[in-house]
């Protein structure tokens, strides 16, 4: 923080909140390919899931019996080599059948959450520290715009940008009860 001017602040600003979008929307494309991991299970079971289907509608004749065995073998291997894993339907009945699980959509989307927090962090921070020159800044934008529309003698512009600025709360230039001394008015 060499360079502490309100235009630093605000480009700084300005990035930290890019920074924040980006990761907000990698986390929203996490959650998406979560939604979505159960294509990987149908993909890797695919041919075994077909053949099973044409032996129970009859559609498969004179099958070679090792079919089964092989397609069996060929989603072991690609659950291994993909690193998938099994896990029972119904944790108390294991016979009830297996679920092939792909853990790593949820490690991306556990990452792409803590990535957006930490971003969403470091802008929260930045413009705690910065809020002074940040304020300046704004000020500075809106004095600007004001100028201008005097300038270009154009009132549509100068009462957009009367309207713009920050309005005082009429409640603190009211008189109450508190601005009485204790006992009463002297």
């Amino acid at each position: 923080m060499t360079n502490l001017t309100p235009a630093w602040a605000r480009a700084e600003l300005d990035g930290l909140t890019a920074r924040v979008e980006e990761t907000r929307e990698a986390y929203r494309r996490a959650t998406d390919a979560v939604q979505r991991a159960w294509e990987t299970a149908r993909d890797v079971a695919a041919d075994l899931a077909e053949h099973h289907h044409r032996v129970l509608t009859r559609q498969a004749h004179n099958t070679d019996p090792d079919v089964p065995r092989r397609l069996t073998l060929a989603v072991l291997r690609r659950i291994e080599d993909e690193e998938l894993l099994l896990e029972p339907f119904d944790p108390a009945r294991p016979a009830a059948g297996l679920r092939i699980v792909d853990p790593r959509p949820v490690r991306a989307q556990m990452e792409a959450h803590d990535e957006a927090t930490a971003a969403r962090a470091a802008l929260d921070s930045f413009a705690q520290e910065c809020r002074a020159l940040l304020e300046e800044d704004t000020a500075r934008e809106q004095m600007a715009r004001v100028r201008a529309a005097l300038d270009d003698s154009d009132p549509a512009e100068l009462r957009d940008a009367l309207a713009a600025l920050p309005q005082a709360d009429p409640r603190s230039a009211a008189l109450t009860t508190d601005d009485l001394a204790p006992g009463g008015l002297r």
